[in-house]
């Protein structure tokens, strides 16, 4: 979805005549990388031109640069169109010029810009377009801070080429929180023309009020994605990462009702969140705390009333996907299983009775710093076939079906030998058929017979060949 559609919602109200625009311009070493081959300070160049044609020529407009006249300079900031009305011809001549060539001074390229407006005493939305990190000293995001807290400044960000780089997306984003902002992700030249087109109109003076989203997992911070809708057309998304910088989240909105989606990140099992009727208002922020805390699913396997092996697996519900696995075992506890809420489906198999039916139960809810426990039981019964002919033990393939069934549940070869024979089958209470079939005994015949296992009981035959 392009910016133009998820943003251009947010910008239907506008309260007064626009404040004064600056932006403030990218020009490290950096911006010499490659898109779609064409270097990055071109693509630059460009969407600035096109987005600032856009607005009308009494707009008051400045441009700062920073790290285009030497390599390792963090003072390397300098006012390249000073404050004034629009004037494209200057500002193209002025962007011809710029030679991207040092750092990335975020700190004092703004500590700049702002100073000169504290100075002039006027309101005005800042733009700042960064394609990276801050390579300098200094907390830009706290100086955004406090820069915004005059009520003279409101401060956007433009990423430029940084979706893959987290760390760095997550320190851009915190500027501008800290500044009031928005943040528009551009991952291309085409992106960047649309986020400048949308900053430039995301004026100091608009109406806004507050939605700030916080998410924890087990009383840490945790990082989400948050997606605002309204009516069913997403017009904000955000991202809150792990720092108290950036989390909660607060994402500035139209006075108006919202459906948000929480997504967590990271998280294996977590399923997203879904909120109806946000309202928000410029009152005061609306504050959405999301909750991802595991809860804790306590499993007890029994056959025949005493412990049992079992696997137990936690899948995705309607899916065969495993978000959590564990096994039980003989003479044990029961296993825990510490887990995102949510819905899941839970799947029991024995481990140690021959085709015994899988327990299957669907959806179970797992709330949040809670004890969810389930105990399942097992029945069996004992099989033992001993196969012989005359006194001494035959090697045969012992198999055993429920009775008028084709397929076998289970078979084993008995050997020749007292540890192997008679085989042992532990299976489900019920009527069988066994079947042995002698090997390396020309002519012998393939013996069956019918018996019925109860629970908890053991049943023998003594199966003897008889001669050919």
């Amino acid at each position: 979805m392009s910016f133009l559609v998820q943003w251009a919602f947010l910008l239907t109200a506008m309260q007064s005549e626009p404040s004064s625009l600056v932006y403030v311009l990218d020009a490290s070493g950096s911006m010499w990388g490659q898109l779609s081959g064409k270097a990055k300070i071109e693509w630059a160049r460009e969407a600035l031109i096109q987005s600032l044609g856009k607005l009308p020529q009494q707009q008051m407009f400045a441009l700062y640069v920073y790290g285009h006249r030497e390599e390792s300079n963090c003072n390397d900031i300098e006012m390249v169109v000073p404050a004034g009305p629009l004037q494209i011809d200057q500002i193209q001549t002025v962007l011809a010029k710029i030679k991207p060539k040092g750092k990335t001074p975020l700190h004092n390229a703004l500590k700049t810009c702002f100073s000169a407006l504290a100075e002039s005493g006027n309101p005005a939305t800042v733009v700042l377009i960064s394609d990276g990190l801050e390579t300098c000293d200094g907390d830009a995001c706290e100086l955004t801070r406090q820069a915004f807290g005059t009520g003279k400044v409101r401060v956007h960000v433009v990423g430029f080429d940084v979706s893959k780089q987290d760390q760095g997306l997550s320190a851009l984003e915190c500027i501008a929180q800290a500044g009031g902002g928005t943040y528009f992700d551009a991952s291309d030249g085409e992106q960047l023309g649309q986020a400048l087109e949308l900053a430039n109109q995301a004026d100091i003076n608009r109406a806004s009020a507050q939605l700030q989203v916080e998410a924890r997992n087990n009383g840490e911070l945790m990082d989400v994605a948050v997606q605002v809708f309204n009516q069913g057309q997403q017009i904000a998304s955000a991202r809150t990462y792990t720092s108290a910088s950036t989390n909660p989240r607060t994402l500035h909105l139209e006075p108006d009702t919202y459906q948000v989606k929480v997504t967590p990140i990271g998280l294996r099992g977590a399923t997203p969140r879904q909120y109806e009727g946000i309202e928000v208002s410029t009152d005061q922020p609306y504050q959405l705390v999301v909750d991802f805390s595991s809860g804790m699913l306590r499993v007890k396997t029994e056959t025949n009333g005493s412990p049992t092996d079992c696997a137990v697996l936690l899948l995705e519900p309607g899916g065969k996907k495993t978000i959590a696995s564990r096994r039980t075992y003989r003479n044990a506890e029961p296993i825990e299983m510490e887990v995102p809420p949510g819905l899941y489906d839970l799947e029991i198999k024995s481990l140690t009775i021959e085709g015994a039916a899988l327990i299957e139960e669907k959806s179970i809810q797992i709330q949040p710093g809670q004890v969810l426990e389930r105990s399942f039981s097992f029945d069996s019964g004992l099989c033992e076939v001993r196969t012989r002919f005359e006194s001494n033990l035959v090697d045969c393939i012992v198999a055993i079906l429920p009775r008028g069934a084709n397929k076998a549940i289970a078979q084993a070869r008995s050997y020749a030998h007292e540890k192997t024979n008679p085989v042992k089958f532990v299976v489900p209470p019920g009527a069988y058929t066994v079947k042995v079939t002698p090997i390396d005994r020309k002519n012998y015949a393939v013996e069956t017979h019918d018996l019925t296992v109860p629970k908890g009981e053991r049943i023998s035959w003594d199966c003897i060949l008889a001669k050919p």
